[in-house]
């Protein structure tokens, strides 16, 4: 994550420029502070949609439901190996 002071002239500009030429930070955020408080966040694209498609899984009770469902049939040794799940899809 990247921080920027607010009151740099430009700043917004140099944002565009920075994501046109290879992108913001690792992570796709920036935070904009104000007098070295933050106030606010840039976010990449990528990093909205995925952020948006996070919490459109968590906002959904019935996929929220097959991934705990998914989660304890792997601790319960219900679990199949990537490998043999491929070889079964014939996708190796």
């Amino acid at each position: 994550m990247h921080t920027m002071p607010l009151d740099q002239k430009g700043a917004l500009s140099r944002l565009h420029m920075r994501q046109a030429n290879g992108g913001l930070t690792e992570d796709g955020v920036i935070t904009v502070t104000d007098g070295g408080r933050p106030v606010l966040a840039v976010l990449s694209l990528q990093a909205y949609a995925s952020l948006m498609e996070t919490l459109e899984v968590q906002s959904d009770p019935q996929a929220m439901a097959a991934i705990r469902a998914s989660k304890d049939d792997i601790a319960a040794g219900r679990g199949v190996p990537l490998e043999q799940a491929f070889a079964d899809l014939g996708w190796t």
